[in-house]
């Protein structure tokens, strides 16, 4: 198969093509400072859809899509989010927020599939997806040109196999790609190709020249650590959350820590929670302020809370399910659940949005808040 990457040339002439293209910047949608929440679910008779709602859990839009979602990125400056099918899918759904309207679908190209995330450059011209070219199985960084209906414009290597999440650095130049190291194909859905030959990474790539800057891998021992999911804190430091695939009777640790220019540390849960977290974490997000991070490990009905700046473990919520994370006011967050719980949680106490309700709605595994915050 014609492989489809780009060269650090092309990718230099694209770029620059994109920010010499004319763009119009939509109005702002009137959000407020409480911000407005979106998520993937299922609804009771099993269809599909995108759901935006307020700080209240108020149903704002609820979207039908024909497919099982999974992350949302969002612009600002478009005032557009695009949430994604669940890996390994092919399509992400464009939303104009302002009509609150499913505005068109993007399609990955054959012989690539999405792996359920993605994020927009600072100015939004440029939608960075993680993609998978099936017949080598290794990961690849789609580039979609918002101002040409998210026509692909070409792509760059992840650094790895399996690209999960990724984020736009605070430093404003560079991309984190969490590189899971699992190889799936459509044909074959969600099933796991590759684990004896399995190799996690984290990967920072420069937006200027599409180069792989740093690399840094798991140690040998936590091989079978599958890195997934990424956030932030208030100091640039990332946080990232992983998924255990060897041996079930170990816990390995699954969150950890890495600065640009260093190794990764990671961070042990103590026992028994460490067991009772069944080595999955399912979603990561830093609070408003950028001093807690909270890990969400669904199989084990745990909200973990961390302080950003010691990495101590600042509490834990009970939640069945949960996995949805996104900040809230002040230090606080929102948590989600694939019960239909909604929670308003803040170092106060907790609140329930929506009491679950069996049957009607369950939330997929990411939240996303749409808006700026106010510290």
């Amino acid at each position: 198969m014609h492989s489809m990457a780009i060269d650090r040339r092309s990718f230099i002439q694209a770029v620059a093509a994109v920010g010499a293209a004319d763009f119009i910047t939509p109005a702002l949608a009137g959000f407020g400072e409480d911000g407005v929440y979106v998520s993937g679910c299922r609804q009771g008779d099993g269809s599909f859809a995108a759901v935006l709602f307020d700080a209240r859990g108020q149903d704002i839009a609820v979207l039908p899509v024909e497919t099982r979602l999974h992350d949302t990125t969002y612009s600002r400056v478009l005032n557009r989010a695009v949430i994604f099918a669940r890996r390994p899918g092919t399509l992400a759904f464009v939303i104009d927020l302002g009509r609150r309207e499913v505005e068109s679908t993007i399609v990955s190209p054959i012989g690539r599939h999405f792996y359920g995330h993605g994020v927009f450059s600072s100015d939004g011209r440029i939608l960075y997806a993680t993609e998978n070219d099936v017949a080598s199985g290794e990961g690849r960084i789609g580039l979609y040109d918002s101002s040409d209906g998210y026509r692909r414009i070409g792509e760059i290597h992840s650094g790895g196999v399996g690209p999960h999440e990724l984020l736009l650095h605070p430093d404003g130049s560079s991309l984190v790609v969490a590189n899971g190291g699992i190889m799936t194909n459509p044909e074959t859905g969600r099933e796991k190709l590759d684990l004896d030959t399995m190799v996690s990474s984290l990967a920072r790539i420069s937006l200027e020249h599409g180069d792989i800057t740093e690399l840094v891998e798991l140690p040998k021992a936590l091989r079978l650590l599958s890195l997934r999911h990424l956030s932030v804190d208030g100091t640039g430091t990332v946080w990232f959350g992983a998924q255990w695939e060897g041996d079930g009777a170990e816990t390995p640790p699954i969150v950890g820590r890495y600065c640009p220019g260093s190794s990764l540390s990671t961070l042990a849960l103590p026992e028994p929670l460490a067991r009772t977290c069944q080595n999955y974490v399912g979603s990561v997000a830093t609070n408003a302020r950028g001093d807690l991070v909270a890990t969400s490990c669904p199989k084990g009905g745990r909200i973990i809370l961390w302080e950003a700046a010691t990495g101590r473990i600042a509490g834990e919520v009970a939640l069945e399910d949960g996995c949805g994370i996104a900040p809230a006011a002040d230090r606080g967050f929102a948590l989600s659940s694939g019960n239909g719980t909604l929670i308003d949680w803040s170092p106060a106490g907790s609140a329930a949005l929506h009491p679950a309700r069996p049957g009607t709605r369950s939330w997929d595994n990411h939240l996303r808040r749409l808006g700026q915050f106010r510290a």
